[in-house]
């Protein structure tokens, strides 16, 4: 029997618009998407997992205990590249998991990039 593994990952968001953009900037395109009575949302599909973030069910409510790590080809490129400077929280750095860097999203989800497997 093989181990189990995340295949879904959800969370939620006060921003759609926002978090959508965010989350282009690292390199994961969404996509809008419902499906039988959900409300809107955005969906990513990528090797076998999908990662969907769903609007706040009120404008006051939190779920921003939530911390993601993703693996990427370059930290210093997607930092260059886009306009993410207002979101690190710790600056990029050489850690024993490899090159990392923390960022926080729009609904202060801690987000770790890193460019070596864990």
């Amino acid at each position: 029997m093989s181990s189990p593994y995340i295949n879904v990952l959800i969370i939620r968001s006060k921003d759609l618009i926002k978090a959508k953009e965010f989350y282009k900037n690292i390199g994961l395109n969404f996509i809008y998407h419902q499906h039988d009575m959900s409300p809107e949302h955005l969906v990513y599909r990528d090797k076998g997992v999908i990662f969907e973030i769903y609007p706040l069910v009120t404008p006051d409510s939190s779920d921003s205990n939530i911390r993601l790590g993703f693996k990427v080809d370059s930290i210093d490129s997607i930092l260059q590249n886009n306009n993410l400077n207002k979101n690190i929280v710790s600056a990029p750095k050489v850690s024993r998991w490899g090159y990392v860097v923390r960022l926080k999203d729009p609904d202060n989800n801690l987000i770790d990039l890193f460019e070596s497997e864990l």
